[in-house]
């Protein structure tokens, strides 16, 4: 990064990410994606899907909210770095929901292995490839 504010805008996406898409907010999570980014996933019951572009990425993630319970994601462990691209970083996460009885579960782990762009004065995620540890339901 070329000083602590990039290093803190790229921190501030991963968390922006996280935060929009517990509390289903399809602006603050559009803001925090490129226009032309892409989502591929590696584990979990969307192995091996890929989603293109904002609108496809957003369309695939607003979808998931009906049967997402009520959830937190917990982000940490994270670096991020420069090089001739760009900036990437690869972010560990824990996701928790709220179950039907009220009781909260770990309900899925693992990693954000990401490219960001600079838009602006912020940076935005441009490809994101989620690495799960494990999902409850495998």
């Amino acid at each position: 990064m070329s000083d602590l504010g990039d290093t803190l805008s790229v921190r501030d996406c991963v968390v922006g990410y996280s935060q929009t898409y517990d509390s289903r907010d399809h602006d603050g999570l559009a803001g925090v994606l490129a226009e032309d980014c892409r989502v591929t996933m590696q584990g979990g019951r969307f192995d091996g899907t890929s989603y293109e572009g904002r609108e496809a990425v957003l369309d695939w993630l607003e979808g998931t909210w009906p049967e997402t319970p009520p959830c937190i994601h917990f982000t940490g462990n994270a670096r991020v770095w420069t090089d001739p691209a760009g900036a990437g970083g690869r972010t560990d996460y824990l996701f928790v929901g709220r179950q039907a009885d009220g009781t909260i579960r770990l309900t899925g782990a693992g990693q954000y292995r990401d490219r960001f762009a600079r838009v602006g004065d912020h940076w935005v995620i441009e490809e994101r490839t989620v690495a799960m540890l494990g999902h409850p339901e495998e």
